[in-house]
């Protein structure tokens, strides 16, 4: 009765399958296995590489070859010049070099984009440029040991030069690039910066130069890192220099020893010949542009952009009303004796006379806060000083609300957007 009980005779049924379940079995094994084979032999080229980095202890990526794109507002300017466009799966795309120099060729119809030297282009040479996503634009990198070198040619005065300095010492960091400069550059007589100091104008025996178009150039984002590269353009875009302002601040722009010392005795002796003290007194830089300026507005009849008598006293009376009348003035201009007559402040003012252009600057970076006129001479005085700063433009209020005057700007917007227009 047990052996034909229905359980006994599913045992039998299985005993009579038992056979065709085994091959069955072995058969499947079988073909896991030509699987498992065929992955193996096709990713064996991979495993190989793979091993031979881990052995030597490098990566798949050469880190001096990286050229960065920002993928989201380069989408659609890649796409019409057949760009290779990295996204968040596939964040490397690599081409040759030549590849990378005929695309810079597409881009530079119509323009003056790329120059080569007459000795022949960079990167002849078919070594892998590398493409990689990179999510934020605005964080620097520190150059590799065969870094290309970036150089710049420097136009104008101080403040010009400064601005040509900050943006290609920016653009040097996007791109992990070694900016250098040359030896006969003023700058160094004024700032102890930060640099590669070369004895030739051009950076390299091979080099291109690029002349970046007005407003914010992006293609200077995606250069050749291991090509060097001459930059032509003044840079006047804060986007260039918005990640490292405070960097150049710290690092770069720092007075020579004597041009400090100099500065902080006349703003020392200032003080004393009013009898006061850091402690009991605000300091703001005033500085006036006229001479040159003068002239240029008068030929292109906008008089109303150079800053007059009233202008002055609009500024000192916020100031005063700011900080209750614990004020003084530093005052710097190329007109020293217009500046007597019409800045009148009834608050202890002093007038830089007897110093170099760099002496004067360095006075009104180290005040407290700034009244400055057009150019790029007052702006930088009043990037370095820090501070609350008012600005010449006509057509804007004579006062303002105390309540505006430490607005914050954007830390992705130029400082200037936080500073206060007076008529």
């Amino acid at each position: 009765r047990l052996w034909n009980s229905p359980y006994c005779r599913v045992v039998q049924h299985i005993q009579t399958m038992a056979f065709p379940v085994a091959t069955a079995h072995r058969f499947v094994v079988l073909i896991f296995e030509v699987i498992l084979v065929c992955g193996f032999i096709s990713y064996l080229p991979k495993c190989v590489m793979l091993l031979s980095h881990i052995w030597t202890g490098s990566t798949d990526v050469d880190p001096s070859t990286i050229i960065r794109l920002d993928h989201g507002s380069n989408s659609t300017h890649a796409k019409l010049f057949n760009l290779p466009i990295p996204d968040s799966k596939h964040r490397v795309v690599t081409m040759s070099s030549l590849h990378y120099l005929e695309m810079l060729n597409r881009l530079q119809e119509n323009t003056h984009y790329v120059r080569p030297n007459p000795r022949g282009i960079v990167g002849s040479s078919n070594r892998t440029i590398v493409l990689r996503y990179r999510t934020n634009i605005s964080t620097g990198l520190e150059p590799p040991p065969d870094a290309g070198h970036l150089s710049a040619i420097f136009m104008g005065r101080t403040g010009n030069r400064m601005l040509i300095y900050a943006g290609l010492y920016g653009v040097a960091r996007r791109n992990g690039m070694r900016h250098v400069i040359s030896a006969k550059n003023k700058l160094l007589t004024l700032f102890k910066l930060n640099a590669t100091v070369v004895q030739k104008a051009r950076p390299g025996q091979d080099w291109v130069q690029y002349v970046i178009g007005g407003g914010y150039d992006k293609r200077t984002e995606y250069l050749d890192p291991r090509t060097d590269v001459e930059l032509v353009g003044f840079f006047s875009d804060w986007k260039y220099r918005q990640h490292v302002m405070r960097d150049l601040v710290q690092n770069h722009f720092r007075f020579r020893d004597a041009i400090q010392q100099e500065a902080d005795k006349f703003l020392r002796h200032s003080m004393t010949k009013f009898h006061l003290s850091p402690s009991d007194v605000v300091v703001i830089a005033v500085h006036i542009r006229r001479t040159d300026l003068l002239h240029r507005r008068e030929q292109e009849g906008r008089t109303e952009w150079i800053a007059g008598g009233p202008y002055f006293r609009h500024a000192v009376a916020f100031f005063n009303r700011l900080f209750k009348n614990k004020t003084m003035y530093v005052v710097c201009s190329d007109d020293i004796e217009w500046a007597k007559v019409n800045f009148i402040a009834k608050r202890p003012t002093v007038f830089s006379i007897g110093h170099s252009a760099d002496v004067d600057f360095a006075i009104l970076s180290c005040c407290n806060h700034s009244i400055i006129t057009t150019g790029t001479f007052g702006s930088w005085s009043a990037y370095l000083a820090g501070g609350v700063t008012v600005y010449h433009n006509p057509g804007s209020p004579t006062e303002v609300p105390l309540g505006v005057t430490y607005r914050k700007a954007n830390s992705t917007q130029d400082p200037m957007r936080a500073w206060i227009a007076l008529s």
